[in-house]
């Protein structure tokens, strides 16, 4: 018995057939759209990594910059930009690498309108976002065009920008950082003027705020919290000090630092010359003089010993003066007389032999050392002190006969005896 098909069910199977072949179509067609515009995103990469190639002069190769390139944008940096903290802004430099069939790497910076912008392939606003969120929508950006291959996105260089800075500076303006750079690296852009107030230093940010710090604090004590990053739209200003109100003199045994300067409130002695002076060689530290003006019109004079320094609280008007080492003096008769470095322990005798010895006319039985406030010691094992003059005298045979030798005086003698002789025998 013959099975026949009926009309109905022989259309409904080929409308089936020729669905599933224009679905078949479609498939092919969208398949071949995304493998082309792949393609031609991959090909405009490799475009903007040949423009790289010929804007930086070097050779560069499928996997990277050359070392020399890479080193030419490292910048010193305290510590490694962290990618929860770090902001990104127009001028941040990203380099992109993409590793497929063929390893693709460019660099795009972001634009002064804060987006970054990869041809052919689509933009992102990344001002104002987290580093760590920028390279997570860098590579959501270019996987949606390359469907293939593993995408790489690093921060390659630092943007910079201006901060304004006025006030106690030899030349008010704007000056060159980074966002990694703090109010120290800022300041060490600028010449300062002498009575700059560093302890009050005001940060002005676009939003209105204001934050005031003590920039001392970071140098003393390396308060980080007293010496902040810089963002744009800051302006920094460094207020003068007033002579009466926040100066001290600084005088003495200095090789810089020498006249008005800035104190702190209640700042210590110690601190006050850890932080400012440099001695020269001469400085003697066993005790520090300071001058304070009275209320009467007359001057207090004090002696801060060195182990008081720390205790003892300056304040504005005060004067100090650092007086330098005394000398040891010895002269008289050895062979270099003159001055020497006091050196803790020698004896009387030890700077004799400093001084070259004793001259055959000198001896060390007559040797005298005399004290700052006039005590006269003798002896060759006294304990020198800072200020001690030592002389040596001439001894009793040098008094009588000069530098002459023994040879001499016999032949002297030899030679007056003969004449005497001569003399009687006529």
């Amino acid at each position: 018995m013959l099975c026949t098909v009926s009309p109905i069910k022989s259309i409904r199977h080929l409308f089936v057939f020729f669905i599933s072949i224009f679905l078949f179509v479609v498939l092919i067609n969208e398949v071949a759209a995304q493998t082309t515009q792949q393609q031609r995103a991959q090909m405009q990469l490799r475009e903007l990594q040949q423009q790289n190639r010929q804007q930086q002069g070097g050779d560069l190769n499928d996997i990277g910059f050359p070392e020399r390139e890479l080193m030419r944008d490292v910048r010193a940096l305290e510590e490694p930009v962290d990618p929860e903290t770090y902001i990104v802004g127009p001028g941040d430099l990203f380099t992109i690498n993409i590793i497929s069939l063929e390893s693709v790497l460019v660099s795009v910076p972001v634009g002064p309108t804060g987006d970054l912008m990869i041809p052919n392939i689509g933009s992102v606003r990344l001002a104002g976002k987290k580093l760590s969120e920028a390279e997570s929508e860098i590579r959501e950006l270019v996987a949606t065009r390359l469907l293939d291959g593993t995408i790489f996105v690093n921060l390659q260089r630092l943007r910079t920008f201006r901060v304004y800075v006025y006030g106690a500076v030899l030349e008010p303006g704007y000056v060159e950082i980074t966002p990694m750079m703090r109010i120290s690296d800022l300041l060490e852009k600028t010449d300062l003027r002498p009575l700059a107030l560093l302890n009050e230093i005001r940060i002005l940010r676009h939003d209105g705020s204001e934050n005031q710090i003590d920039l001392y604090e970071f140098q003393l004590n390396g308060d980080k919290s007293q010496n902040p990053r810089l963002i744009e739209g800051d302006q920094v200003f460094v207020p003068f000090g007033r002579l009466n109100d926040h100066t001290i003199v600084l005088r003495g045994a200095l090789e810089s630092g020498a006249g008005y300067t800035i104190v702190r409130p209640d700042e210590t002695l110690r601190d006050f010359l850890d932080r400012k002076a440099r001695y020269s060689a001469s400085a003697d530290l066993e005790s520090v003089t300071v001058l304070r003006p009275a209320v009467d019109g007359t001057t207090v004079i004090m002696t801060v010993n060195i182990e008081d320094l720390g205790d003892f609280r300056l304040k504005p008007g005060d004067e100090i003066q650092l007086i330098g080492q005394r000398s040891i003096n010895v002269h008289g008769y050895v062979a270099s007389p003159g001055s020497f470095g006091f050196i803790p322990g020698f004896t009387a005798g030890d700077y004799l032999s400093l001084a070259g010895g004793l001259l055959p006319v000198g001896t060390s039985n007559g040797l005298r050392v005399t004290r700052i406030d006039g005590t006269v010691l003798r002896g060759e094992d006294v304990l020198i002190q800072r200020g001690d003059v030592i002389e040596v005298r001439k001894s009793v045979s040098g008094t009588l006969f000069g530098e002459v030798s023994v040879l001499n005086i016999l032949t002297a003698a030899a030679t007056i005896t003969l004449a005497a002789v001569a003399a009687f025998r006529r």
